[in-house]
């Protein structure tokens, strides 16, 4: 029965979430353009477009081009300002999108290098090193660090995209070119699948976010997920648009206690308003040097499930579940008459120790040891005021089976 409830859920999503419209595959914009991504959530804060998400990044190139072109429809100064940043850096891809799918099948491409960022660090400092916010794992040695990187892209087919980026890293220790990112890309419709080495964000702050963020260095990956918000069919679609992701990912790390863990994470999202956004998600850390495997669907339906997830057991996995709501204020260009022309407010809680009704013993669903992030987030148009407060647990760092964490 538990099966069959399983699969109707899925079909109904799937006849939402494949829409009679043609889509392209287009590669993401990186987690490391962060100005791009300002001007993204200035236009969702702003209002100048509804429905995008801004909390399960990297955010597809044409869900940037989609908001762009609701941007470019408003007579605002904050909003030309928007535009105008940002349209730059997608000169190739509006050649792209003005294709009919029948020419666009024969203009395949490939740009060696697309993007070349030159960084250079000194550090002196008591430590050993020190990692930087946000960068994908990257840490400072003392002394001068040298960080060279080097993106490029192409295009296969309408389907099909690809992305990579080198990076020379340069410091006393060591001297040495690494493949920091790459995948391909294959759209469907509205789904997305993705395998290679990439970054993911999970989260609604700017400072970070409790289960999956840039803080950590890049994962193999395979991902499947929804490139935009989009409704359920029938008398479903007065309920606003739905969202999902999720991803396998793979930890190459010898240094750990349970050598090469690997994580499987789920996340799904509703948005019942233009301007309101929730979501769940959660992140299972399993297997490694050690630890136990799984195969067949009743085992996997344990592990996704959590209903045998006991202390010592075989299903005793590190399990991250979190929840997340954003609120958008564009009303606040009417209330300050333009002096702030809009905000978000939001806030972010996850928990590695979780009981759910269906687990042996319990009757509710009950966040033990959580950890809390909330914040606000104001806009003038050209000026950003944001304000966040965080509280964590150890454990969220430190988690018992995997204290290496990711």
């Amino acid at each position: 029965m538990r099966y069959a409830t399983a699969l109707s859920v899925l079909l109904l999503v799937f006849f939402g979430v494949v829409p009679p419209l043609h889509a392209l595959s287009l590669p993401d914009v990186p987690l490391d353009e962060e100005e791009l991504y300002r001007s993204y959530e200035r236009a969702i804060a702003c209002g100048f477009a509804t429905w995008h998400t801004l909390v399960d990044r990297p955010i597809s190139r044409e869900s940037f081009l989609r908001l762009l072109g609701e941007v470019s429809s408003w007579d605002e100064e904050a909003a030309e300002d928007i535009y105008a940043d940002s349209v730059g850096y997608f000169e190739k891809d509006l050649a792209l999108v003005g294709l009919e799918p029948e020419v666009l099948g024969t203009r395949y491409f490939w740009e060696p290098i697309t993007t070349v960022q030159d960084r250079v660090y000194y550090l002196d400092s008591p430590l050993d090193f020190r990692r930087l916010d946000n960068s994908d794992g990257e840490k400072l040695e003392n002394g001068f660090n040298h960080f060279l990187d080097v993106s490029g892209r192409g295009q296969t087919s309408e389907y099909v995209s690809f992305f990579y980026e080198l990076q020379l890293n340069d410091n006393r220790e060591t001297n040495k070119v690494r493949f920091k990112k790459g995948y391909g890309k294959f759209r469907w419709m509205n789904f997305a699948l993705k395998a290679g080495r990439d970054s993911i964000w999970w989260g609604p702050g700017l400072y970070g976010a409790w289960v999956l963020t840039n803080n950590a260095r890049e994962f193999d990956l395979i991902q499947v997920k929804t490139e935009d918000p989009f409704r359920l069919p029938w008398v479903f679609r007065h309920l606003g648009k739905f969202g999902f992701d999720v991803a396998h990912l793979w930890l190459d790390d010898d240094e750990r206690v349970h050598q090469d863990p690997r994580i499987l994470a789920m996340r799904a999202s509703w948005m019942p308003f233009p301007w309101f956004e929730i979501a769940v998600n959660r992140t299972t850390t399993y297997n490694g040097s050690g630890r136990p495997s799984y195969s067949g669907l009743s085992e996997w339906w344990k592990v996704i499930t959590g209903e045998e997830d006991k202390v010592g057991g075989k299903y005793d996995n590190e399990n991250f579940v979190g929840y997340e709501a954003s609120i958008s204020m564009p009303f606040l260009r009417k209330l300050t008459r333009g002096k702030i022309q809009g905000g978000r407010i939001y806030l972010d809680r996850a928990s590695d120790d979780t009981t759910v009704p269906w687990q042996e013993g319990e009757d509710q669903f009950r966040m033990v040891l959580d950890s809390l992030m909330y914040g606000m987030y104001l806009t003038t148009g050209k000026t950003d005021f944001r304000a966040e407060y965080a509280r964590s647990e150890r454990i969220t760092y430190k988690p018992d089976k995997y204290p290496a964490g990711y």
